[in-house]
């Protein structure tokens, strides 16, 4: 489509074509934490979770049970792994923010400190 006419066109008319553009690219918004693992193990979606290198994955595991409240979910690079292996502090911090809807109530993150910045 030429530039002349695409600029002179409104966003209205667009909308529905883009939302089917994104909806091509990515899954459905996960209602469980075992949808969103099952999404994230999928091939299909494996563009999600790559690092924007493009040379790792974030998508490290998921397990536990929804019946026991130990579902789970994890997201670590093989870089971030083998980083994590070496230093000798690691600082973690339980955050509870996450959506009802994914059945659970915590993020728990860990850091660490790396050239005077926590990464």
């Amino acid at each position: 489509m030429p530039r002349a006419i695409a600029a002179m066109m409104p966003l209205s008319a667009l909308r529905t074509a883009m939302r089917n553009a994104r909806q091509d690219n990515f899954p459905n918004n996960p209602v469980t934490v075992a949808k969103l693992g099952k999404i994230l193990a999928s091939p299909q979606w494996n563009h999600i979770s790559t690092t924007i290198d493009g040379r790792d994955n974030l998508f490290a595991a998921k397990g536990g049970k929804a019946q026991q409240g130990t579902r789970y979910v994890i997201l670590m690079s093989k870089r971030m792994k083998k980083y994590l292996g070496r230093v000798k502090k690691v600082f973690s911090d339980g955050t509870f923010c996450t959506p009802s809807h994914l059945e659970c109530e915590q993020v728990w993150n860990l850091t660490t400190q790396r050239r005077g910045h926590v990464s």
